[in-house]
């Protein structure tokens, strides 16, 4: 199985470092990279930045070697991935979300949601939830070139209330995102308000989850942020008309042709790390992949997504999960089109 957690490239970009103060919790290793197919091939050793090369700065920083956080990655992927005991249903059915709710206190809350069904045990006593927070104290910068297409088209689509939030799911092929020559395939996208990760402790007004699926199963999500502005999200913009179709009803609509690509997420800085869907039954061994840029969306979007569910809940988003050591990095690269052959 191969994972593309990372890629290959310089291990730092000065600029990127000097621009994100942060204090690494290990020092740098001085080992020979390791060369995983989970992680992609490692750079040669002239495109490499040595530590003792950074410029210097006001605090004792530390760069860690990539070696250290492949391996850190590999061990967990190994404990979480490779040899979980159940797979995680497939991305594209509409879970049935009547059976826990947002409502901090309630028997059915996030804090109980490990005792509901004995197959959401993990959402208790996983190391690996989400969402977490995404600290610019804590991640680890690395500058590449990472192996990243989109190549999405438009497909046949279903909006679902699902009971907690609305959600789109492409019925037919609706494209893929490569990463490091893993190809997943886009399933469904939803929202949540507020947002359930944040950077350095501050949350933002919406975040949207795509979720693609790859070939076994495995998931990887690109998360991205909103904040209330003049302007309106034009994705949403598009489906309001079948939103407003579908207040305080749990069911569906038929929208015809959409394509993903209007989502633009396609930005040049992300946080990737592994954790779990941050909904019941939260599966572990997801591949998280934040996109840092903040978007606009309207504040009678935002509204409208919440009143359209009816929940008795001023939020649907899972409180912050412990990061417990897990590896954050932080990267840029520029995300574009599959070329054609």
């Amino acid at each position: 199985m191969t994972l593309p957690l990372l890629g290959s490239g310089p291990l730092v970009e000065p600029r990127a470092f000097q621009a994100l103060p942060h204090r690494f919790d290990t020092p740098a290793e001085p080992r020979t990279l390791m060369t995983l197919p989970l992680l992609g091939p490692a750079p040669p050793a002239e495109s490499r930045t040595p530590i003792a090369l950074l410029p210097s700065v006001q605090h004792p920083y530390r760069a860690e070697g990539l070696a250290s956080i492949r391996a850190s990655v590999w061990r967990r992927v190994q404990g979480h991935v490779l040899h979980r005991n159940k797979v995680p249903p497939p991305v594209g059915v509409g879970e049935d979300e009547r059976e826990f709710d947002y409502i901090e206190g309630s028997e059915k809350g996030p804090s109980h949601w490990g005792d509901l069904k004995e197959e959401w045990a993990i959402c208790k006593n996983g190391d690996m939830q989400s969402p977490i927070d995404l600290s610019n104290a804590r991640v680890k910068i690395i500058s590449y070139s990472d192996q990243l297409y989109t190549n999405y088209k438009s497909s046949n689509a279903t909006i679902i209330n699902r009971g907690h939030d609305i959600a789109v799911y492409w019925r037919g092929d609706a494209g893929s995102i490569s990463v490091n020559g893993t190809e997943f395939f886009l399933k469904q996208c939803h929202w949540h308000s507020p947002s359930e990760h944040s950077i350095s402790g501050r949350k933002y007004d919406l975040e949207m989850h795509m979720l693609h699926e790859s070939s076994d199963k495995n998931i990887f999500v690109v998360g991205a942020f909103y904040k209330i502005g003049h302007h309106s999200d034009h994705f949403l913009y598009q489906l309001e008309k079948d939103i407003k179709q579908l207040v305080d009803k749990e069911e569906e609509r038929q929208i015809g042709e959409t394509n993903p690509s209007n989502v633009q997420t396609r930005g040049k800085m992300y946080y990737r790390y592994l954790g779990s869907l941050t909904t019941p039954p939260c599966t572990e061994g997801v591949i998280w992949n934040i996109d840092r840029k903040i978007r606009k969306v309207s504040e009678d979007q935002v509204r409208l997504l919440r009143e359209a569910v009816h929940d008795h809940a001023e939020r649907n988003a899972r409180p912050r999960q412990p990061r417990n050591n897990r590896d954050i990095v932080y990267f840029r690269y520029k995300s574009r089109a599959k070329p054609k052959h």
